[in-house]
């Protein structure tokens, strides 16, 4: 697997987990679920695992679908 791919699983880990965390900390699920897509978000574009034009797709999408 290359670095890119490596890159990609960690953002996804890292925002599942930060939603897990602020679920669990008696935020309301839509808060939690915004809060994990910002901070996937940012490590994407921060990482450059993905190129920036999809890491502002892929975060729209997500928010419509969560």
């Amino acid at each position: 697997m290359t670095a890119s791919v490596w890159r990609v699983l960690l953002l996804v880990l890292v925002s599942i987990g930060l939603a897990w965390i602020l679920a669990s900390a008696e935020w309301s699920r839509e808060q939690a679920y915004a809060a994990a897509i910002l901070a996937g978000t940012a490590l994407a574009w921060a990482t450059e695992a993905v190129p920036l034009f999809a890491t502002a797709f892929i975060s729209i999408a997500a928010q419509m679908f969560f």
